[in-house]
């Protein structure tokens, strides 16, 4: 997508010294994983409840991953932005 340089860029800071590979590879594969049931599970939606219902499942799912997101930063008191 446009925006996986950006993303992996972002996720190469915030990791650990020396871990920025592994952090990027985890990244790509979360990526790819979340690619795959989106392709599986969407079609079937769309078809079943149409277009609104799965637009709005999907961003459902995208605010739901970053409210983790969000929550893991803020238990860690955002040590790993800092660096």
């Amino acid at each position: 997508s446009l925006a996986t340089p950006a993303v992996l860029a972002a996720v190469a800071a915030a990791a650990p010294a020396g871990r920025a590979s592994a952090a990027q590879g985890l990244a790509g594969s979360a990526s790819v994983f979340g690619s795959m049931v989106a392709a599986f599970t969407t079609p079937a939606l769309y078809g079943a409840a149409g277009a609104a219902s799965t637009f709005l499942a999907v961003a459902v799912g995208i605010l739901a991953i970053a409210a983790i997101a969000l929550a893991l930063r803020a238990r860690d008191g955002g040590a790993l932005a800092r660096g």
